[in-house]
């Protein structure tokens, strides 16, 4: 993020909010404040007081603030920032289900016609959740419902996906819970914690 200023040289700190606020929105792991005249260390101040605390949503807007003003500052914080979005899956797989959510062509985003790639997709955007899945021994089928439950659609939404009756997708919801060991009702929380897991 290049520092936003005003017309007086000053630094723009609605603006910089309002840019920290789409960057999260859009996703970002991390935010980088670079400047060559201290600048950066002061928006970076104001934004991890007033702009990203308290935050509207603590799962998905718990992102890595960093500045700096020199390459070497900037190489360190984005070999950080690497780190963090490898290993900080709670936030990111919050945000990947509100994109998915939100996408208007679902099915070409997860590559649903393949399972192969379908698996690679899914793995990618909500961390390994069909590998962990896999591994508590879901079906194929089971584990397509179970990422349209992870993402937050509904019953009649999922039927409507899968062009199936939703009486049909409420069996299978029971049956992948049970596979679980937990209610049709826990079946989302669960499903969340086992893609935030390493196992």
């Amino acid at each position: 993020m290049v520092t936003p200023l005003l017309d007086n040289g000053t630094i723009d700190y609605e603006g910089a909010r309002r840019i920290a606020d789409r960057m999260i929105d859009a996703g970002v792991s991390a935010i980088f404040l670079l400047g060559t005249t201290g600048e950066s260390q002061s928006i970076a101040m104001h934004l991890a007081q007033e702009a990203l605390a308290p935050p509207r949503d603590a799962k998905t807007r718990r992102i890595g603030l960093f500045f700096g003003g020199v390459a070497l500052w900037f190489m360190a914080a984005l070999v950080i920032a690497l780190f963090l979005r490898h290993k900080s899956r709670t936030g990111s797989l919050e945000q990947q289900c509100r994109a998915l959510r939100k996408s208007a062509d679902l099915k070409n985003e997860l590559g649903w016609e393949t399972y192969p790639l379908f698996r690679k997709n899914c793995n990618a955007r909500l961390s390994g959740i069909v590998d962990k899945l896999e591994r508590r021994g879901l079906t194929e089928r089971e584990i397509r419902i179970a990422v349209l439950v992870l993402i937050g659609f509904t019953y009649a939404e999922i039927a409507q996906i899968l062009f199936r009756a939703e009486s049909g997708i409420g069996k299978d919801k029971y049956l992948i819970a049970k596979q679980l060991g937990v209610s049709v009702k826990e079946l989302q929380p669960t499903l969340r914690k086992i893609a935030n897991s390493n196992v």
